[in-house]
This record gives C-alpha cells, sequence and structure tokens, in this order.
C-alpha cells in the first residue's frame, strides 16, 4: 500500500518519514492542474493505493477562470482514477496568500465547489485545511514550518483511518497528539513510537 502526494511548491517541506510508511511526495514548482495531470499519467507505480492532491493555487494567480479551473481538476480526478483504479483520491484545499483579497475569495469559491465535486463522488475525500491561515505563512505563498506541519496533520487525519491508525486528543503531558493502532493494524509498541508518534 502506498501513497503519493503531489502539487506545488506548498509541499516543499514535506518530508514523506513524517507521514507514513511507504509515502511518496513530489513537489512540482509551479505547476497548475494540467501539469499535475500530466505528471501523474507518468507515473509508473502500480501499488499506488492513495493519492493526494495539492494543486490550484498557481492557475488562480494565472487568473484562469473557476470553471476552467474546476474543469482541469474534473479531469485530473478522473486521470487518476484511470491510472490508479484501487486509489482513494484527496483532494486538499487550495490555502490563502498573503496581502491577496481577491486571490483568497476565488480560493474560498474553488474551495467549496471542489468539497461538493469530493462529496459526489465515494473516490474522493476533500481534506479541510481550515486551522492554516495567512500567520502560517513563511513569505506571501509558502509555508513556515509550523503550516507545514499542520499540513501534514491534516493529510494524516484523513488517511490514516484508512490504514487503521486513528489520532487521539492531545495528552497534557504529551507536546504532541498520540496515535494508536486501530484493531486491523496491529503493530509492536517499539515500531508505534517510531513510524506513527511524529505529528510533523
Amino acid at each position: 500500500m502506498e501513497t503519493l502526494i503531489v502539487g506545488d511548491s506548498i509541499l516543499q517541506n514535506i518530508k514523506p518519514s513524517r507521514v507514513y510508511r511507504n509515502t511518496h511526495v513530489r513537489t512540482l514548482r509551479g505547476s497548475n492542474v494540467p501539469q499535475v495531470t500530466d505528471y501523474i499519467m507518468s507515473v509508473k507505480s502500480s501499488n499506488t493505493t492513495n493519492v493526494v492532491l495539492h494543486v490550484g493555487t498557481n492557475d488562480i494567480d494565472s487568473n484562469i477562470s473557476p470553471d476552467a479551473i474546476m474543469r482541469e481538476y474534473n479531469r485530473l480526478t478522473e486521470s487518476v482514477s484511470t491510472k490508479f483504479p484501487e486509489a482513494t483520491i484527496y483532494v486538499s484545499s487550495i490555502l490563502p496568500r498573503r496581502n491577496k483579497v481577491n486571490f483568497n475569495i476565488i480560493a474560498n469559491n474553488i474551495n467549496a465547489r471542489l468539497q461538493s465535486m469530493c462529496d459526489g463522488n465515494t473516490k474522493l475525500v476533500f481534506i479541510h485545511n481550515r486551522n492554516i491561515s495567512i500567520r502560517h505563512l513563511s513569505d506571501e505563498v509558502h509555508l513556515n514550518d509550523r503550516g507545514t506541519a499542520l499540513l501534514v496533520r491534516n493529510i494524516k487525519d484523513v488517511i490514516g483511518p484508512k490504514l487503521g491508525i486513528n489520532r487521539i486528543r492531545r495528552s497534557v503531558n504529551n507536546k504532541y497528539p498520540q496515535y494508536y493502532s486501530g484493531e486491523r493494524a496491529k503493530i509492536s509498541e517499539t515500531y508505534h513510537s517510531t513510524q506513527y508518534n511524529n505529528l510533523f
């Protein structure tokens, strides 16, 4: 079971080891939705069962209309389904930009439409990034360390249950949330702590 996380430079600081085993992160700097589609069709792996898509910010910045972006996003998800018939597709919401009011209005509109698209398809899951704001940016666009940690947590929160891993509430004695294995994921305590106990 492999997980592929693919998208634009927002992903640049995500380390695969901080997500789950067999996770691959492909950052396509400056990419738009059609370019991610082209990349998906070039992937050779046949064992991918989870695909996380994080793209769209550069399309908005290039003044592509929301309708055109949604058409390309539908083509992207259809391409993923064709390439990986058994995969669940996770659509990560577009993040805000600093000092870009009109951009953020459009991003909110597209996010609502992306969520609606996912709600109507059992193969698609929408990832809410509502806990990430402009204070989590290192510049006008990219995430700082805390923002990256939150994005990783949001991804793990939706993928984890499929792997039999569920995040529980933070303990007052623990700095970070802990993870436990579900009934379908019997793992040793040592393995548990080294692979799944890290939030970041």
